[in-house]
């Protein structure tokens, strides 16, 4: 589904990401670890379309996207979430949601202003429910997103990504200071919809979290990939023992 090959990202002089390639096949659940500043998380830009890379390629079901803006990639079927959640913090939990539908417009301008939403197609409504539901947020759907707790605004943002209905959802630190129980419910989510035939590529520190959910794992060290391979031979490997897992 995803092929990244021989990526290279510079910033000025500084190389951010050197010759990194792997594949992510579909249904599969791909973890991307790595020590901070190993270059995740400007992989996932360049995966996305915020950063165009200084080389290599990105290819999305049979087709290049490296260089195409966030928007048209999102529409194909890739989408991501952001390691910091930023809800529209006046708006309620539901607003924020549907605002999240594909092709917004003018639903943006209208939850900005503060008008009512109720004009939006049905079935985005039904799917807002349902991501709701999904993320156990159904409770606090009237509630005002900047009323929720940390984690639930990571909860929130998964709501958002999942109206896009993504092949392919990558989730950038989604359980970073969440509580066990909102990392389990996370956990349970991406199982869920894994089954249903999801792909995930996952940026993640919680080890137990990756070890125990991915099926394969990346592994990044100033910005060149070191490693590849199961979540055992992974652990095994004198080079990510010495430059991350200690």
């Amino acid at each position: 589904m995803l092929r990244v090959e021989g990526v290279v990202k510079e910033f000025g002089g500084l190389q951010a990401l050197s010759d990194v390639s792997f594949d992510v096949e579909r249904g599969e659940i791909v973890g991307l670890i790595g020590p901070n500043g190993s270059g995740k998380s400007t992989l996932f830009n360049v995966i996305s379309g915020f950063y165009k890379p200084t080389a290599g390629r990105v290819i999305f079901n049979g087709r290049e996207v490296q260089g195409r803006n966030p928007e048209e990639i999102a529409a194909g079927g890739l989408v991501r979430t952001f390691q910091l959640a930023r809800p529209f913090a006046s708006l309620t939990v539901e607003e924020n949601v549907m605002l999240a539908a594909p092709s917004p417009g003018e639903a943006l301008a209208r939850g900005l202003f503060g008008r009512s939403l109720s004009w939006e197609r049905r079935e985005d409504r039904e799917r807002a429910h349902e991501v709701l539901e999904l993320v156990r947020l159904w409770e606090h759907r009237r509630q005002l997103a900047g009323s929720l707790s940390y984690g639930q605004s990571k909860l929130l943002a998964l709501a958002c990504a999942l109206m896009a209905r993504p092949a392919l959802l990558l989730l950038d630190e989604p359980t970073a200071g969440v509580n066990p129980n909102l990392t389990r419910i996370i956990r349970d989510v991406v199982e869920r919809l894994n089954i249903d035939g999801m792909t995930f590529l996952i940026v993640e520190h919680d080890m137990l979290f990756v070890m125990s959910l991915c099926r394969r794992v990346v592994v990044l060290d100033h910005g060149e990939r070191i490693a590849v391979g199961t979540p055992q031979e992974v652990q095994r490997d004198p080079r990510v023992v010495e430059a991350y897992l200690g």
